[in-house]
């Protein structure tokens, strides 16, 4: 053994009986015991479809402009008209910042319904500034 192993095996010596480790490691372990049980019983979340889209109202530094504000009120009429039609499967809007940003994310059952609303969408906000679709999986949204 060289000089490196013997200071460790001292080392160890004097830490095993002192009062932080003999306190302490059961303390942390059971920490750890009861974090990966808390883990294990938490549901996963649904998986998300291939059919998903955020649209964004965004600001500039002085709030969210009223045209796209009024354009992400239109877009959530029309979605969730498509919800009570079963075309939509979820809807949920997040603040993303301090000044009324938002994301509103969508899910829908199947490719037909995801490209109607998506060019719907796209319909409504050409043109306007500070709003914005984009493709992204629905999942983003539980993350923040």
């Amino acid at each position: 053994m060289d000089c490196r192993g013997k200071k460790l095996t001292n080392h160890l010596k004097l830490t095993m009986g002192s009062p932080v480790l003999t306190r302490g490691l059961p303390l942390l372990l059971a920490m750890v015991v009861c974090d990966s049980c808390s883990n294990a019983a938490k549901e996963p979340p649904p998986a998300s479809s291939p059919y998903c889209f955020a649209v964004y109202a965004l600001s500039r530094g002085k709030g969210v402009p009223d045209s796209a504000r009024q354009a992400l009120e239109k877009a959530r009429t029309f979605l969730e008209e498509g919800k009570k039609s079963g075309a939509v499967l979820r809807i949920q809007e997040t603040p993303i910042g301090l000044e009324g940003e938002k994301r509103l994310s969508v899910e829908f059952k199947d490719d037909g319904e995801f490209r109607r609303a998506k060019a719907k969408i796209l319909e409504l906000i050409t043109g306007l500034e500070l709003i914005n679709l984009k493709d992204e999986p629905y999942e983003k949204v539980r993350a923040n």
